[in-house]
């Protein structure tokens, strides 16, 4: 029976978890996800759990966050003062959003005046848990 390897194009179905078992991404429902292994276009870890499988297996794995989306560093926050609400809103005091730019979406928080920027990915620092099923080797 044929197994992954690097270089394959496969499709697989998958959930995403936290460890506290939020889904953060699945594609139950949908169609199966379309990847080639060793393209570098998905998690490490992912693409790793996938070599070797082959059709119509399943695996849970667990993928630390080195191997995700990376640990969270202090060096990619930045903290701002400002003497009145920012944009002149009073709206947006105490309120979280995420704005997006060229190198991805970055958190943003505005707390009484201060202004915390988060340059890390949103799942940076968090170890991930995948169901993953292969249903193809194309």
């Amino acid at each position: 029976m044929p197994r992954a390897k690097r270089g394959s194009t496969v499709k697989v179905h998958y959930t995403g978890m936290l460890s506290n078992g939020k889904i953060i991404d699945t594609t139950a429902g949908k169609e199966p996800f379309r990847f080639t292994i060793g393209q570098g276009k998905i998690i490490p870890g992912f693409e790793e759990a996938v070599i070797g499988m082959s059709l119509g297996e399943k695996k849970t794995v667990t993928i630390p966050a080195e191997k995700a989306h990376g640990e969270w560093k202090e060096q990619r926050v930045i903290h701002l003062n400002q003497e009145r609400p920012p944009l002149g809103s009073e709206e947006s005091v105490d309120q979280k959003f995420t704005i997006e730019s060229g190198e991805g979406e970055y958190s943003v928080t505005i707390v009484d005046g201060h202004i915390t920027v988060d340059r890390n990915p949103q799942l940076a620092g968090k170890e991930l848990i995948y169901d993953i099923e292969l249903v193809e080797i194309v």
